[in-house]
């Protein structure tokens, strides 16, 4: 498989940047756990998890991480960006 350099270059800056975004070290552990819903949730919905044909699992992984982030407070202990 060929792939190009500049391809592989956007990847690692995105992972970069979002590990970087996790792992402030003036977060707190509940901070960071927040930080990563958020960033996972972003991830689903870029994926269309929530879309109508999605599959059941994609359905119901998407309904827990929504659940969880209105019932727990970590997902509400930084409004940080």
């Amino acid at each position: 498989m060929v792939m190009s350099p500049a391809v592989l270059a956007r990847a690692a800056a995105e992972y970069a940047s979002r590990t970087w975004y996790i792992f402030d070290p003036q977060d707190t552990p509940e901070g960071r756990v927040a930080k990563m819903a958020r960033l996972f949730d972003a991830s689903l919905m870029q994926y269309c998890f929530a879309r109508p044909d999605a599959h059941a699992e994609e359905h119901q992984l998407y309904a827990r991480l929504r659940r969880w982030s209105v019932g727990n407070s970590l997902a509400k202990s930084q409004n940080r960006t």
